[in-house]
Formats: structure tokens, sequence, C-alpha cells
């Protein structure tokens, strides 16, 4: 039988395309997400360096209405980027559970009119469910490596803001 060799050539390909198109997609969302956090660091950096100014002409509505503004982008966009992670997650194991079930539901049938063995139906049951689990594996060793990619732009961004302050402390 033929079926499962088919699966272990092609489920590499399949596997790989929906990373590369997931990743694509999520490091768009994480991308914008970091946006909206580098305009919250700049707008407080702009508070910070010019805190007599707003003072002394009473923009100080201005200030926090820019913040309240970049604060509800920043939201926005982490729930958006929360809400594509979660189903990226979830995808993974419902996938694995439909081709379970498509395999036992055919792979059934064909066991009842005698065309394959019971033990090659588990076999084959026994390949997709380990397909599954190496392609979850895959999946969220991505999800790590982007979140840790995530932690090094936030701190290379908190250093740059403080490498700003100390300069214009220095400056003026």
């Amino acid at each position: 039988d033929y079926r499962p060799l088919v699966i272990i050539f092609v489920g590499p390909i399949i596997i790989s395309c929906f990373l590369f198109l997931r990743a694509t997609k999520s490091f768009a969302l994480n991308e914008r997400l970091l946006r909206s956090e580098n305009g919250i660091i700049s707008i407080v950096i702009y508070a910070v360096n010019n805190f007599s100014l707003i003072e002394g002409f009473s923009r100080q509505a201005h200030a926090v209405e820019g913040y309240d503004r970049q604060t509800k982008s920043y939201a926005s966009d982490l729930a958006a980027f929360a809400t594509y992670t979660i189903n990226s997650r979830m995808f993974v194991p419902w996938l694995t559970r439909i081709l379970v079930t498509a395999t036992i539901w055919t792979g059934g049938f064909a066991v009842l009119s005698k065309d394959m063995l019971l033990s090659e139906l588990l076999t084959i049951i026994f390949i997709f469910r380990q397909l599954g689990g190496a392609f979850d594996d895959a999946y969220q060793l991505q999800i790590r490596m982007q979140s840790s990619i995530e932690s090094l732009r936030c701190t290379f961004a908190a250093r740059q803001a403080r490498l700003r302050l100390v300069y214009h402390a220095r400056v003026t």
C-alpha cells in the first residue's frame, strides 16, 4: 500500500508551506504590534523631554490624547496578534484530528471490505498522528523563536530610548 509513503513524503512539503504562509502573516502582525509599541515609547520620550514645554503651554491634554491614541492602537494590535497566534496554535491539532478521522472513516470501510488489513490501518493512523505531532512541535518552535525575536527587539528599542534620554540630558 502506497498511502503511508505518500503522506510521509508529501507531509513535510505541506507543513513547510503552512509554516511559511503563517510565518509571513505572523511577522507582519508582530511588526505592526512593535510599531504601535514604539509609538507609545516615542510619546513618552517626547513628554519626558519636553515636560516644561508641555507644562508651560498647557498642552497636557494634547500629550495625553496622543498617548491614549497610541495605547488604543497598541491594544488593538496586541489583540489581533494574540488572536492570530491562538488560532494558529489550535489549527495544527484540529488538522491532525481531521486527518486521523478521515483515515479511520475511509480505512474502516476498506478493512470491512477486506481491501486493507487492520494492522495497515492502525499503522497509517499512527503515522498520521506522529506527523501531526511533529507538525505541532515545528510550529511551537517557530512561535518560540518569534517571541524571542520580539523580546530582543523590545530590549533593543528600550536601550535606544534610554541612550536618547541620556544624550538629551547631556546636551541640555
